[in-house]
């Protein structure tokens, strides 16, 4: 009786994520491919793309080489910090499960809004149980906007610029709330094991702080390399700009491209880093470097995660 609940239970937890699946139809893919066209299309107004794309053909290709270096430094930090949580719930898993499920996720990224192609890594670990691999990327998610705030946060104290410094104390105080609430409504809904699920790998971390440091340093080096490549994307443009200030600004900017109503972020990214940059350099230069970092940062890594996710599907339909 008790295996059938649980597997009744399973049932119940998988409908969730195929519900939740159905709203990444094509019509939404295509509203938000709409929204994405109509944002370049207002930039093209104002900005000669062309000029842009001239200003890309000229671009230091030392820089673009490192930028590359820091790209693959990004990809290793964040395949061993996967590798490390979901070894709380998988303890045999290996570092090519890893690689297979950060790169199918990054494929996917390209064409989704907010990141939503995390969720093929709880597709991939799916045997593991969907609430807990679920709860792996919550908590994931959660290094990451812990990392980039507390980032945040010190550049704009030492720049001493109130506007940043009151957006990261903003979504720190989110961050609390949202963490405080979920642990509340955990205690009261104690039989509900479905969020004790989702919570699992928080609380795995809690209780042992030494593992939790480790992760939060891999998430610092994550976003170090990750905002280093971005800086030297621009600096191939002559987007010269100080890198304290890159450093904060470039933060936002991710935050921005964050906002579920483009593909992967596009448009929102590019809008923001004219916005933020407008002291550094053109409308034309700022946009040539914003492409630059769209196309590396999701268009190559698309492409490069389209066997990933050709062998993990082929993988997990056998």
């Amino acid at each position: 009786m008790k295996q059938k609940h649980l597997k009744l239970r399973e049932k119940l937890k998988s409908s969730k994520l195929i519900n939740f699946k159905k709203k990444i139809n094509p019509v939404n893919i295509l509203i938000i491919s709409i929204i994405t066209i109509l944002i370049f299309y207002l930039l093209s107004s104002k900005i000669s793309f062309l000029n842009s794309f001239q200003i890309i053909l000229k671009a230091n290709p030392s820089f673009i080489l490192l930028s590359l270096l820091f790209l693959l430094l990004t990809l290793f930090f964040l395949m061993i910090r996967w590798l490390l949580i979901i070894r709380a719930l998988h303890p045999k898993a290996k570092f090519k499960d890893s690689l297979i499920s950060i790169m199918c996720a990054l494929s996917l990224n390209s064409v989704l809004p907010s990141k939503l192609g995390d969720l093929f890594k709880v597709y991939y670990f799916k045997e593991h149980g969907i609430s807990q691999m679920l709860g792996a990327v919550f908590t994931e998610r959660i290094l990451d906007i812990f990392s980039l705030t507390l980032l945040l946060l010190i550049g704009s104290l030492i720049l001493n610029k109130l506007t940043f410094i009151y957006i990261s104390i903003a979504v720190i105080l989110m961050f609390i709330l949202s963490v405080s609430f979920l642990y509340i409504l955990r205690k009261k809904l104690r039989k509900y094991s479905l969020l004790k699920n989702l919570l699992y790998s928080i609380n795995w971390i809690i209780h042992r702080p030494c593992k939790g440091l480790i992760l939060f340093l891999l998430s610092l080096l994550v976003w170090f390399c990750s905002i280093t490549q971005i800086y030297l994307l621009f600096l191939a443009v002559s987007a010269n700009v100080d890198f304290l200030y890159f450093s904060s600004a470039i933060i936002i900017v991710i935050f921005v491209s964050l906002i579920p109503i483009t593909l992967a972020g596009m448009g929102t990214r590019e809008s923001a880093i004219i916005f933020l940059f407008s002291s550094f350099a053109s409308n034309e230069i700022l946009l040539a470097a914003g492409l630059l970092f769209s196309f590396f940062r999701y268009w190559l890594l698309s492409i490069l995660g389209i066997p990933f996710l050709y062998l993990a599907i082929k993988k997990k339909k056998n």
